[in-house]
């Protein structure tokens, strides 16, 4: 009831101002729901985030976050964090008001190096169940090629419906020999709407020159409604 008090009281005040502007924060609104369900590991509100595209130099959303966070909105909060050169004690405060995704930020940023990152990151995946640390432990530990690390940390997301840290054990399934257990993974999360991993599962027959597994996840793929992929079908 506050959340929508704010929004049209923010709608009151710029009355003046073009349609299009009341809409922004509308959609401000919106990105900011998907954040906190986001946080909360709502893979795929993470997934909607990237369809989200403001003008981070609008001084009506910059009032309107502002507005949010100091009627403590964790979201906003976490968002305004990002563009501070020092956010490291709001991400704490954060972290300790149980907005996960502000727990793993504040390693990734503030950590000495990667064992010190990796060290918390572990401890915090591992521990708190916090997830999100537990896909940023796997990304490093697939950059240093530790598949079974890898393997290990990625795993723990993907079981809550992480497609990107699905995807990243997958890869370190392959490179780890274990083809049978990678392409599981994919068909697994193909199955689930996941675009990439279809794509990934046609590729991967096309070069096998294997038509009715390539048709199959083509298929798949223009379900997910990709009109390239429905294209090809014809």
């Amino acid at each position: 009831m506050k959340r929508l008090f704010l929004l049209f009281s923010a709608m009151f005040l710029y009355a003046n101002s073009p349609a299009n502007e009341a809409l922004e924060l509308a959609k401000v609104d919106d990105f900011l729901k998907s954040l906190n369900k986001c946080s909360n590991y709502d893979y795929k509100a993470c997934s909607n985030l990237e369809n989200y595209t403001f003008n981070l130099e609008s001084k009506i959303i910059n009032s309107y976050m502002q507005t949010l966070c100091d009627s403590k909105n964790k979201a906003a909060c976490y968002f305004i964090s990002a563009s501070k050169a020092d956010a490291k004690s709001d991400l704490f405060s954060l972290c300790k008001d149980n907005f996960h995704l502000a727990c793993t930020s504040v390693v990734i940023r503030y950590s000495k190096d990667i064992n010190d990152a990796l060290s918390v990151l572990n401890a915090q995946c591992l521990s708190d169940k916090n997830y999100h640390s537990c896909y940023e432990s796997a990304k490093i530990y697939s950059s240093i090629l530790d598949s079974e690390n890898t393997i290990k940390y990625s795993s723990k997301s993907c079981v809550k419906n992480s497609f990107a840290a699905c995807r990243l054990q997958a890869q370190a399934l392959e490179q780890a020999n274990k083809d049978k257990d990678s392409l599981r993974l994919y068909d697994k999360t193909c199955s689930k709407k996941d675009f990439y991993s279809c794509i990934k599962l046609f590729n991967f027959y096309k070069a096998q020159n294997n038509t009715k597994y390539m048709v199959k996840y083509l298929k798949e793929a223009c379900n997910i409604k990709d009109f390239q992929a429905c294209s090809l079908l014809k």
